[in-house]
């Protein structure tokens, strides 16, 4: 903390020095500029390390073990994200059979940390609201829900399960 006050007080007095040994000027504004950054910055350098400390502003309570808590945040959070888009690769795919006359199909793409990445466990297919819209009607139903959500989220077929 002190050496924290003393890089601030330094930095003024060698703003304040810099002010009375220019001459007046048209660069003594510029130096000026460029010594109030240098100020704000040896005001500013300091604050990530003391937001990162553990300060408790509730002194009733115990202090907490913030690293627990802030990876158990960041987790949940990343959780958070992962689950949206996948929500919306499977509406996406889902449109897509729509789209080729398999109307009704409910995907659910199953998701889990492997080796420190998100990857697809499998993927269901529910097909026991299936709708048949498309024109042809010698078309394999399956094969063809199989191959569109293996080539839409680029997996192996076999991690592709229909359910009705």
């Amino acid at each position: 903390m002190a050496s924290w006050l003393m890089g601030i007080v330094t930095a003024i007095v060698f703003t304040t020095l810099i002010d009375v040994i220019l001459a007046e000027g048209e660069s003594k504004k510029y130096i000026k500029g460029i010594a109030a950054l240098v100020v704000l910055a040896a005001i500013v350098a300091p604050l990530p390390a003391l937001l990162d400390s553990n300060f408790e502003f509730n002194f009733t309570s115990p202090p907490t073990n913030s690293t627990q808590d802030t990876d158990f945040s960041r987790d949940t959070y990343l959780n958070r994200i992962y689950m949206e888009r996948y929500k919306g690769y499977e509406l996406s795919l889902q449109n897509k059979l729509k789209a080729e006359g398999l109307d009704g199909v409910a995907v659910r793409i199953n998701i889990a940390y492997i080796g420190g990445q998100v990857e697809i466990v499998n993927v269901t297919a529910d097909i026991s609201a299936l709708v048949i819209t498309a024109k042809d009607e010698n078309i394999d139903i399956n094969r063809i829900i199989i191959s569109t959500i293996s080539g839409g989220l680029n997996i192996p077929e076999y991690k592709v399960i229909l359910t009705s």
